[in-house]
């Protein structure tokens, strides 16, 4: 009788793990979401970051190989793009 109490524990005690372990990976879906979510917001922020930093260089000083308007607006077109995505 006392081996019944003791197995009929360790089964509740599993059955309540595996709920647990269940209800975890119901919601896997929605913080991968969350995670996906968050890495396009950071590459975002990491392409204005860097099309700001460009931006200011060129205004500042322009490069000899950069000596027209085209190929400053090639770049600056280009950076725009990646942006957009």
């Amino acid at each position: 009788m006392v081996s019944d109490k003791k197995y009929s524990k360790m089964t509740m005690l599993q059955l309540l793990g595996l709920g647990k372990r269940l209800k975890a990976m119901s919601q896997m879906p929605a913080l991968i979401a969350v995670a996906d979510e968050r890495r396009k917001q950071q590459d975002y922020y990491n392409n204005m970051i860097e099309y700001e930093r460009l931006r200011n260089a060129l205004e500042s000083k322009i490069p000899p190989y950069m000596s027209n308007k085209e190929n400053i607006k090639k770049v600056m077109t280009g950076l725009e793009k990646k942006l957009k995505k």
